[in-house]
Parts: structure tokens; sequence; C-alpha cells
């Protein structure tokens, strides 16, 4: 993806592009932020994206994120009026 990609979902995201790029370019920052997450990370999470449904990590290599999401949606509907997702099984 180009610049203009990026650019038009931070706008149609209601985010200030321009701010984003000064955050990203200003190196102190930058090197604020990595610090921050390394200390917040569980030091259980060896891998980036580390996704979690329902308190259960997914591994992507054996699990399918969006099936396990749709699945967990699909348990809650039960109980509740969950919105539904972008799952097949909803449209």
């Amino acid at each position: 993806f180009g610049r203009e990609a990026y650019a038009d979902c931070a706008r149609r995201s209601a985010l200030d592009w321009n701010a984003l790029v000064t955050c990203r370019l200003d190196e102190n920052h930058v090197w604020k932020l990595q610090q921050r997450a390394w200390k917040e990370t569980p030091s259980d999470h060896q891998y980036v994206p580390w996704a979690v449904v329902d308190g259960r990590h997914i591994d992507q290599e054996d699990e399918d994120l969006m099936a396990s999401v749709c699945d967990a949606i699909k348990t809650r509907r039960q109980y509740d009026d969950t919105p539904s997702p972008p799952c097949p099984e909803f449209s």
C-alpha cells in the first residue's frame, strides 16, 4: 500500500494523518512507545500479533482467527444481543 492508502484510511477513521506521521518520525517518541509496549506486554506473549479470543490465545498457524471470532460471537448471541460480525453465516 502507498502513503495515500494509509492517509485515506486515517481520514475515514477520523484520525489526524499529519499527527500520526509526526509521531512516527519522532525517534524519541517512537523509542518511548517501544519501551512502554515492552513493559506492558505480558511475558507469555511471544510474537505479534498475539490474538486472544474470549481469554484464549489463538495460534494463527494452527487455527483460523476469523472462525474463532465468529464462533465466540455465535456463542455470545445465544445470551445477549451481540451485533452480527462480518461472518458468512450471519450475512
